[in-house]
């Protein structure tokens, strides 16, 4: 006889060899022997399929299909001819009597006609399964039992399973990195037939989370459960056929794709624009059979499908002044509302962003909204990894190209710079290229596409400048001032550069340096413009109002801080938070020959569509531009010589906290992945903060700081000085960490729970860690669990743990840790988070 190769307690068929020797007398299918057949049986028989509760012998009463093995097959048989109408008759004896045959029909060896298609696709650290069974031409199956096994990182995840159209889930049961699923038709019937062109029927798709560890190179789907792949998941099935006999089916070979987290919504033809085109688009996918790169991105109103509103919502938002799609849009980012998984839709192709994004800091305040923060981390210590010395003095920002190049300006003061450059860096220091001399540079670089550096100049251009490698070259030049420019130039998603002047206007310039408009204000703009994710470009001026334009420069409406000249000029360059906040400072200097007429209120947030919402009172001007924290706190600089920490209550903002520093504050602060802020004072002094405003450490400059730092992907920070030094802070060393829990805090005693973490790469490049939780009562070590993580540059990865069962005694307390393990980690503080959980 053969016997079936069994896995583990979640088996696929629980070979039992039935008992030899003599023959006794049974009834088939009463499997408690009490002498009749009823539901006790099939429960007798479930536990011992899924439990391994042992059956009494002998064993032919459990052999309901005769085939001499006891598989998912009798179970169903049983169940059936219990429950169905009609019922399916057993096999003999039907009444107390010896077996009339003792042959087999087997199941063990693979019946060719059968076989399990399967397609793995990934996404970011998710992967769905999708399942299809092949069966023979002018054949049914009643059911399919499924064993999926997970390595190598990957866990089942809910919903675990999501049936397809026609097919019902009887169960699946999660067991550490397995997962058994038993599939078959609706109420007594048959699973779906075969779609006549493929001969196949679509079971559905298991859902699973790893730790970046599957990839498409790598994967396996392998037949033989003895065999462990490398990574992926190990599949093995039984299929029930009309006549209730097991058919085990063959694997063919699987297809494997990968697919992108990140999309903007409403982009449906993936040009990273949102125009007429896209309802096209939907519209063609709908009805004329055209492509869908990214059904994500296509879903408009973000309803979890694809049908005709979504073209009428991308209608309404580009001609009706309808509301703009739900995030992500504008800037290229994850679902925030994935919702049920099993109506996923999915990305076929990345998202497309504007060429800069690839760079860790391509821009003033890091990016369009000028939040000012960095998934990346800053050094953990003051190590100086070198000195630059330009020219003069620096005050501009640093910007950072994709390949790690640093560009900044020298000669900051408007009317006594001269001979100053654009530089070019290596990540080392060396001088890769300069570009001058000229006048000098108070802006930051903004990096656009092909290398290209724009920049405005003390002598009223704006720059294009290339990053030829071995020099700067002169892309083009144009005038937009007659004295000065200190405004820092915005790209704009299609590429139009932004950029105030001091001739009252603000410029919008096209990518060949053709000026596209120029909207005009009542006084000076240096004021760095802001973008918002439906394009709107924001920006200050100094008649003390705050614009919102177009695209197109059609005016969006106007914010008065105060009335012209009242000392509330906004020279601060807008942030804007995830609501459409927009928050500025103003400050009473730079009037160019008038008297300050001193405020107290300085720091400003103005709703989206141009109303006040609250101001906040500090003891002096506010020219520094705040950064926005990830959960929302701003922070930001005085010349009262302190940095604040607001917290937006929407109807206030309210003081979390402020550091005294020993000289004016005018530079703007930056936020690390870890939530450090770093600024700079004109006391001399770089400070690094925690978020709750207690120093991490501090360095010491030679003369002022108004320059913003700025973080590369290595965690190198970099600042200029009056001293005319560029600095660089930092060791380059790996920093992987615990970015955030996912866990209830309570749970009922004896429930499980399954612990979920965020594990973050604080750096650009790939790093491998292990990401291990542990549970314990007081001392005691009740749980652990150690999973392998495998992050790409900059990636946050949820992993899931095996589940726990709480302890029975109501009133508990757990304390369950999460903690990374890398041996060359330079950053220990975020290396663990803990949290407590009661029953």
């Amino acid at each position: 006889m053969h016997i079936h190769r069994r896995i583990g307690i979640l088996a696929l068929a629980i070979a039992s060899l039935l008992a030899g020797g003599a023959r006794a007398d049974f009834i088939r299918g009463d499997a408690d022997g009490d002498g009749s057949i009823t539901p006790d049986d099939a429960l007798l028989l479930e536990n011992h399929l899924f439990a391994g509760e042992p059956l009494p012998p002998p064993l032919d009463r459990a052999d309901v299909n005769d085939n001499e093995y006891v598989t998912y097959a009798d179970l169903l048989h049983l169940s059936d001819h219990l429950g169905c109408v009609p019922a399916p008759p057993l096999p003999p004896p039907t009444e107390p009597g010896e077996d009339p045959d003792d042959d087999t029909r087997g199941f063990d060896e693979i019946a060719p006609a059968y076989a399990i298609h399967a397609a793995i696709e990934l996404t970011g650290d998710k992967a769905r399964l999708t399942l299809a069974l092949e069966i023979p031409p002018g054949t049914q199956a009643r059911a399919a039992v499924i064993v999926l096994r997970f390595d190598d990182g990957a866990r089942p995840e809910p919903p675990y399973f999501c049936p397809a159209s026609g097919v019902r889930l009887v169960r699946a049961i999660p067991d550490g990195t397995r997962l058994l699923l038993t599939l078959r038709g609706a109420d007594c019937g048959v699973l779906p037939l075969p779609g006549a062109a493929t001969g196949r029927i679509d079971l559905g798709t298991a859902v699973f989370a790893h730790g970046g560890t599957v990839a498409c190179a790598t994967q396996a789907l392998l037949l033989e459960p003895e065999h462990t792949p490398a990574s992926g998941v190990a599949v093995r099935a039984s299929i029930i056929d009309v006549e209730y006999r097991d058919r085990r089916p063959a694997l063919a070979p699987i297809a494997c794709a990968e697919t992108s987290t990140d999309f903007r919504r409403g982009d449906a033809n993936g040009d990273a624009r949102i125009d007429i085109a896209d309802p096209i688009a939907t519209l063609s996918y709908l009805f004329a059979a055209g492509e869908a790169r990214c059904l994500d991105a296509m879903d408009a109103n973000d309803d979890g499908g694809i049908d005709i509103a979504d073209a009428v919502f991308s209608l309404a938002y580009t001609f009706a002044a309808g509301p703009p799609p739900p995030p992500p849009f504008g800037a290229c980012g994850p679902d925030p509302t994935p919702g049920d998984p099993c109506r996923a839709l999915g990305c076929r192709e990345g998202c497309s962003s504007p060429p800069a994004a690839e760079s860790p800091w391509p821009m003033f305040r890091h990016d369009l909204r000028h939040t000012g923060r960095t998934d990346f981390t800053g050094p953990p210590a003051p190590s100086l990894a070198w000195t630059f010395k330009a020219a003069e003095g620096i005050v501009s920002s640093p910007s950072i190209g994709a390949g790690g190049t640093i560009y900044f300006g020298s000669g900051w003061e408007a009317f006594s710079a001269s001979n100053n450059y654009l530089y070019a860096l290596q990540p080392d220091g060396r001088l890769k290229w300069q570009y001058g001399p000229v006048k000098g540079f108070f802006s930051s670089p903004a990096l656009g596409p092909g290398g290209m550096v724009y920049l405005t100049g003390l002598d009223g251009y704006l720059y294009a400048i290339r990053d030829a490698g071995a020099a700067g070259e002169l892309a083009w030049r144009t005038s937009i001032s007659t004295i000065f420019c200190l405004s820092s130039p915005t790209i704009g998603r299609d590429g139009t550069i932004y950029a105030g002047s001091t001739d009252f206007k603000l410029y919008a310039v096209a990518p060949d340096g053709s000026i596209r408009w120029a909207y005009p204000s009542d006084w000076c703009i240096i004021s760095s413009p802001a973008i918002d994710e439906r394009g709107i470009v924001h920006v200050g001026s100094k008649d003390e109002r705050l614009f919102a334009l177009r695209p197109s420069g059609a005016l969006e409406w106007a914010f008065a801080a105060g009335e012209f000249y009242d000392g509330r000029l906004i020279d601060s360059s807008p942030a804007i938070g995830a609501d459409g906040t927009v928050y500025f400072g103003t400050d009473q200097y730079g009037a160019f020959g008038m008297t300050p007429v001193p405020s107290t209120t300085n720091f400003w947030a103005v709703n989206p569509d141009g109303t006040f919402k609250w101001v906040f009172l500090t003891e002096d001007g506010v020219e520094s531009s705040p950064a926005i924290g990830r959960d929302g706190t701003l922070y930001f600089g005085s010349y009262d010589s302190h940095l604040y920490a607001v917290v937006d209550a929407q109807t206030h903002g309210a003081l979390a906290w402020k550091f005294k520093t020993g000289g004016a504050i005018d530079g703007s602060p930056t936020i690390d992945g870890n939530g450090i802020i770093y600024f700079g004072s004109r006391d001399g002094t770089l400070y690094a903060l925690y978020p709750d405003g207690r120093v991490k450490w501090t360095f010491q400059a030679g003369d002022g700081i108004e320059s913003s730092p700025t973080i590369d992907a290595r965690g190198y920070l970099y600042f200029g000085s009056f001293d005319g030094n560029l600095y660089a802070l930092g060791t380059g060393g790996p920093d992987v960490g615990v970015s955030a829990l996912d866990l209830p805090a309570s749970a009922a005693p004896e429930t499980l729970v399954t612990p979920r973490a965020v594990i973050a790469n604080y750096r650009g490049a790939p790093q491998r860690c292990d990401a291990t939780c542990t549970i314990a009562a007081g001392e005691t070590i009740l749980y652990s669990d150690t999973i392998p993580v495998q992050l790409g540059g900059g990636a946050r990865r949820t992993v899931t743990f095996l589940p726990w069962t709480a302890g029975a005694e109501a009133g508990a307390s757990y304390t369950i840790t999460v903690a990374t393990a890398h041996p060359e980690d330079e950053n220990p503080e975020n290396d663990s988070r803990t949290a407590e959980l009661g029953t």
